[in-house]
């Protein structure tokens, strides 16, 4: 079993990226199998209501597009069961996915940023009601090449579109209860979720000044890395946030969660893409 000091590296930079004013606060839990290595928590947040909150087991975080790899694996699952064709064109779904280079977007150019619509900007899809407004501004957007010929960054539409696919083969069932079903329940991580949570322990602090300079004076890498700029801003969020709970993941706590759309947070909050 590794000691902890064997993972000194990694918290004196938290430290010290702390100390720098590069983010208010972190937690790090580090499991091999069931076993619990590491679990360290620092810092401090702002809730809706409060500052300076101590970071601990209860708070919770923000996936932002993180969650694109939540909504890859409950998609692969559904791969593996045989109910879904990566080489179908999307419309074979999604039946109002049509008209002009839609026709030629396949169902594996949503999951690889290759669809063309890397500009659509759908909304929070935390309702029903939102989530088919956001389905149809993904349906509505110009496709801005042809599909599979290049790829850029979809930090919205592709993951949510791909999600809308396993929706329409599970008979519209809410995204939130087939991730439940198929993912988080068996895997015990209970805390994760795609909704909107209530509750005072939810990490909403906005960057501060001290913090934008920090980002220009010194960009955040890891030991060893190269000159090309890692850390991007995880803490955008203007005022209507769905993080979830960190809790309790496989028997002990782990900083995680996600939110609103698949692979993106809810609007008004921007991704960390």
């Amino acid at each position: 079993m590794k000691k902890r000091n064997e993972f000194k590296h990694t918290i004196s930079f938290i430290e010290e990226e702390l100390s720098s004013g590069t983010f208010p606060g972190a937690a790090l839990a580090v499991m091999l199998g069931d076993r619990l290595l590491v679990e360290r928590y620092w810092g401090s947040y702002s809730s809706r209501t409060r500052r300076d909150i101590p970071v601990d087991a209860s708070t919770m975080h923000m996936l932002y597009s993180f969650s694109k790899g939540i909504t890859s694996t409950v998609f692969a699952m559904f791969l593996a069961d045989g109910v879904v064709d990566l080489d179908a064109p999307v419309w074979r779904y999604i039946p109002e996915y049509r008209n002009g280079l839609r026709d030629q977007t396949l169902v594996r150019h949503l999951l690889t940023h290759a669809a063309g619509i890397p500009s659509a900007q759908p909304t929070a899809a935390h309702t029903e009601a939102l989530w088919s407004e956001a389905v149809r501004i993904c349906c509505e957007a110009a496709v801005e090449w042809e599909p599979g010929s290049r790829t850029q960054y979809h930090g919205s539409s592709g993951h949510l579109l791909a999600a809308e696919v396993i929706r329409r083969i599970n008979g519209m069932e809410p995204w939130e209860d087939i991730c439940r079903r198929r993912l988080f329940e068996p895997l015990g991580a209970l805390s994760l979720t795609f909704g909107v949570p209530n509750g005072e322990h939810v990490a909403l602090t906005p960057p501060t000044r001290r913090y934008a300079m920090s980002r220009r004076r010194r960009p955040f890498r890891p030991a060893g890395a190269s000159r090309r700029r890692v850390f991007r801003d995880a803490t955008r969020h203007p005022e209507g946030p769905a993080p979830e709970p960190a809790g309790r993941h496989v028997g002990r706590s782990a900083p995680h969660c996600s939110c609103g759309v698949p692979g993106d947070a809810p609007r008004p909050v921007r991704s960390c893409d």
